[in-house]
């Protein structure tokens, strides 16, 4: 159950993927966690983390307050039937940001952003010195990892 679930972002038909973009794939992967209960417990928890880890190993960051992230891995696990990968992608694109999207955001957009992702955060700042540390950290963790892969193929 596991295996399936964690090959469900790479899923496709007649050469396409199924899920094409960063986000579509992350809430695939979350949802197929949650609902195929692979584990006796913590599916939740492994879910979210295995997103959270998807979206930095493809140079992504993905920002959501714990309160909110909680709640909605309750809402997928408790929902009759599966839930529509559609409904996840509309929660987490907001809160989903390639490097390259985050190098390219002022300081002042970084804060708005930030904001508007979680608005009962007062410090914004704080949040956006974690971001930009994290963005910083990432973009050596990838280019690390390519580095890596190179020297491998040869």
């Amino acid at each position: 159950m596991l295996e399936s679930a964690l090959a469900e972002p790479g899923q496709g038909f007649g050469g396409r993927y199924l899920h094409r973009t960063m986000p579509d794939k992350a809430a695939a992967l979350l949802r197929s966690i949650i609902k195929n209960h692979p584990l006796v417990d913590g599916n939740k928890r492994l879910a979210l983390t295995a997103t959270i880890v998807f979206y930095i190993s493809n140079g992504w960051l993905f920002f959501v307050p714990r309160d909110e992230a909680v709640s909605r891995c309750l809402e997928i696990a408790s929902a009759a039937g599966n839930v529509d990968v559609k409904e996840i992608v509309a929660w987490m694109r907001p809160k989903a940001f390639s490097l390259q999207r985050l190098d390219r955001m002022t300081e002042l957009e970084l804060r708005q952003t930030l904001d508007a992702i979680a608005p009962e955060t007062s410090d914004s700042r704080e949040l956006s010195i974690q971001l930009i540390r994290s963005r910083s950290f990432l973009q050596r963790y990838n280019d690390s990892s390519r580095e890596a892969y190179r020297a491998s193929q040869t």
